[in-house]
């Protein structure tokens, strides 16, 4: 039995993927860029639109194949209509008339990122209902990785489904807490029909985390996560009775002023968007496990997300020993040259990588019986570059 190991988990949309094959990303934002047809009212398509948007704001993702990077500027130009409203005062004797004129435009982005996101969502909730043997890919992975060390665990999840959640809880129960309170929840009639529904709140600092040896945290934030538009505070729900009371399509169609809590922005965005809480605490915790982890798991990323990849980069060059890291994937599109990138190691050519990363291949249904497994558990090696 080992001693006194430690395991950093990220989780990307391969994961999910890996239960149900409609959460594919572009196959999600071929769904989006067809509602967003099927609501036109003449004129040109508004993904085309939205498509423009983005590519003069030199977004890197395909906004025909990635819904983030399709409904991603509509954040930055919410940024620049609030900046724009602070100028106003410059412009003598118009600065009301402007900043009531930036106000209505405001509120015209705001509802078009509302149609936006609430669709994203809202097909990301109804496709992440996986049958058991689906949802038993998940599991079985997740049981794996949990049990392949037996110090603490922290498991940072980037999709906003509940997938990984549902896992966790039905393969570690007591052992594991989340970013959330597990006492006194509350009600809230968040939909103003008279049937409230109960919250609990969201933890604030490492500190509020108690003594569990699993921790699950989601840096780009979750279904279930709202803001409550009175206090500014967030609040989990149960994501079943989001779905009965048809949350996501309320949300969109402005019947209710509960925000859902989701990073789901654009690259030049996000940045701004993951400094401000909870994200910015789900980040801290998994970059505090990640420092000091000797094993790192990552499974089902692309290694395409700026904010995640600047995180990995950071810890990697102030750990003074490498960690012993297992990179989970499906196929061969993901080359070592990009994971190395993304860690900030460019020595390409060093024949040590060899001594701490390994690719796995065959994709989380297959990877704890995959050779490589078992040789993930090796001691870590110094950094020599």
């Amino acid at each position: 039995m080992r001693n006194n190991n430690e395991l950093a988990v990220l989780l990307g949309n391969g994961v999910s993927i890996a239960a149900n094959n409609d959460l594919f990303i572009p196959t999600l934002t071929r769904e989006i860029r067809e509602r967003f047809e099927k609501s036109e009212a003449g004129g040109e398509a508004p993904d085309r639109v939205l498509a423009r948007l983005a590519h003069r704001g030199r977004e890197t993702g395909d906004p025909y194949k990635d819904f983030e990077a399709m409904i991603g500027p509509l954040d930055q130009q919410k940024d620049n209509l609030h900046d724009l409203r602070e100028l106003a005062e410059l412009v003598a004797g118009e600065s009301r008339a402007l900043g009531r004129a930036i106000t209505t435009i405001e509120t015209f982005v705001q509802s078009l990122r509302r149609l936006g996101v609430g669709h994203a969502l809202d097909i990301i909730a109804s496709r992440s209902v996986a049958h058991y043997d689906q949802r038993r890919v998940v599991e079985n992975f997740l049981r794996d990785v949990v049990y392949a060390v037996d110090g603490p665990v922290t498991v940072g999840n980037l999709n906003y489904d509940s997938l990984a959640m549902a896992g966790l809880i039905n393969v570690a129960g007591s052992q594991m807490c989340d970013m959330v309170w597990g006492y006194s929840p509350r009600k809230f009639d968040i939909m103003n029909d008279g049937f409230p529904l109960e919250g609990a709140r969201m933890r604030t600092s490492l500190s509020d985390f108690p003594s569990r040896r699993i921790r699950l945290v989601h840096p780009h934030g979750s279904l279930t996560w709202l803001r409550n538009p009175d206090t500014g505070r967030v609040y989990r729900f149960d994501i079943g009775d989001l779905r009965d009371v048809d949350y996501w399509s309320a949300w969109r169609d402005g019947k209710t002023e509960w925000e859902p809590q989701v990073v789901l922005t654009n690259q030049s965005a996000k940045s701004d968007v993951v400094a401000r809480a909870p994200f910015n605490l789900a980040y801290e915790v998994l970059a505090e496990r990640l420092k000091t982890a000797d094993r790192w798991l990552i499974a089902g990323y692309s290694f395409r997300d700026e904010c995640v990849n600047q995180m990995l980069a950071r810890v990697w060059a102030a750990r003074k020993e490498a960690p012993n890291v297992m990179v989970v994937t499906h196929g061969d599109s993901l080359t070592e040259d990009v994971v190395l990138e993304a860690l900030g190691y460019n020595d390409f050519t060093d024949p040590e990588v060899e001594e701490f990363l390994t690719i796995c291949r065959c994709g989380v249904e297959h990877a704890s019986s995959c050779g490589q497994w078992s040789g993930w558990a090796g001691k870590p090696e110094s950094l020599s570059a």
